[in-house]
């Protein structure tokens, strides 16, 4: 039973994670090429290299960094019992959904036992991404938005100073606002080199899941609206191959015990919803919440943009080219939303053909969960099951549609903050 194990184990640790890591780091790759383009200034990629080195050596010698493969062990340690204990809750509900009513008022019934069911597959996917990286993120949006504050803070003291005196014991001089700007824009830096010391742990823990980014490329990931449904994919299939590995050997560990055999595959069943259950919620995601105010901020611009245009034509030339320079701003906003959609579209289809896929494997794992006979044939399935996590793979390759400008860059960047309010 044990040489049964071995196909997919090799399968899963090798060919199919090394395409997955080069499917994410081409397109990392290429969406890295655009913003070079675009950037009037971009340090060489020897720097590059040089920093992102600096950064590995200097996080090596921090005394409280752990190395990649202890962080992963100790993470996998703490979660394996608790990981245990839901994923067979999960397989009770199943059970107990198999048989419920459609709808009833006195008993639980299938859609109730969805929810619980759902709930329980969240609490899995909390479990198995690292509690560390939902601090990175959460740590991340708060400096941010400190940063835009201070920007705020630094743009009223420079409307302030305008009129303010030159000499006055009472009021703020323009000299006063002038050592405030200073001031505010040294904590703008020390915010950034808050963000920079954020993202190179990111790295390191991204390097640790298998996927080798340097710094521009985490700055252009994270400046997707979805950065956080990707990150959170690439760290929990990172740790669902481990989990199957396990499941398997127990499985094969048990002999030839029915009811053993039956739970661990069960088991796996679970894994294999939560898969299409992740697919669903980034899938849902894009067409409930991302497209739509997309589609309304296109929208909304193109009224704006034609009025601008007659009022262009109504004020004559005194006045065309502050309208003309809106109808450019306007165009832009324009132009990248579209871009933006179009990306996020993509994604969304790649998703849903993924989804497909995972749907067919998750209907014969249910079917065989409930005929299964002998463990051996447990094993047998377990075996070829390494299909799902071919699609889950497909769901992690993100694409960026190119920028001509800089502008457009940044417009981009301002889209994504506003889409995911």
């Amino acid at each position: 039973m044990k040489k049964l194990l071995l196909p997919l184990l090799l399968v899963l640790s090798s060919t199919a994670h090394a395409e997955w890591q080069d499917s994410l780091k081409g397109a990392l790759d290429g969406t890295k090429k655009i913003y070079d383009e675009t950037k009037t200034a971009v340090e060489s990629s020897d720097l590059t290299k040089k920093a992102t080195d600096l950064i590995h050596d200097q996080l090596a010698k921090t005394d409280d960094t752990k190395t990649p493969a202890k962080t992963k062990q100790d993470h996998f340690n703490a979660i394996w019992e608790p990981l245990l204990d839901r994923m067979n809750a999960a397989r009770d509900i199943h059970d107990k959904r198999s048989e419920a009513p459609d709808s009833s008022w006195v008993k639980a019934d299938k859609k109730s036992l969805n929810t619980d069911f759902n709930k329980i597959l969240d609490q899995i996917i909390l479990l198995l991404e690292d509690e560390t990286i939902e601090k990175h993120r959460t740590k991340n949006v708060s400096l941010r938005e400190a940063i835009s504050k201070k920007e705020a803070e630094i743009q009223s003291y420079k409307e302030a100073r305008i009129s303010a005196p030159i000499e006055d014991t009472v009021k703020t001089t323009k000299e006063g606002y002038d050592k405030k700007i200073k001031n505010a824009q040294s904590e703008i830096s020390e915010l950034k080199a808050e963000i920079e010391k954020l993202n190179n742990t990111l790295i390191l823990q991204l390097h640790d899941a298998g996927l080798k980014l340097n710094k521009e490329q985490v700055a252009i990931l994270l400046s997707r609206v979805d950065s956080e449904d990707i990150i959170q994919m690439v760290l929990v299939f990172d740790v669902l191959k481990v989990v199957t590995s396990q499941l398997m050997e127990l499985t094969s560990s048990s002999g030839e015990n029915i009811a053993h055999a039956k739970k661990y595959y069960g088991m796996h069943m679970v894994l294999l919803e939560l898969i299409v259950y992740m697919q669903n919620k980034y899938i849902a995601q894009i067409e409930t919440r991302y497209a739509p105010k997309l589609d309304d901020l296109i929208s909304k611009t193109e009224q704006l943009m034609q009025s601008t245009q007659s009022g262009m034509t109504a004020d004559g030339e005194s006045k065309k080219s502050f309208y003309q320079s809106n109808i450019k701003a306007q165009g832009l906003l324009i132009k990248t939303a579209k871009l933006y959609l179009k990306m996020l579209n993509t994604q969304k289809e790649k998703v849903v053909k993924a989804r497909n896929n995972a749907m067919k494997d998750l209907h014969l794992a249910i079917n065989t969960y409930a005929t299964v006979r002998i463990s051996s044939e447990v094993l047998g399935l377990l075996k070829e099951s390494n299909t799902i996590f071919d699609a889950l793979i497909n769901l992690q390759i993100p694409e960026i549609a190119p920028f001509e400008n800089v502008e457009m860059q940044k417009k981009f960047e301002e889209l994504s903050l506003e889409i995911s309010k």
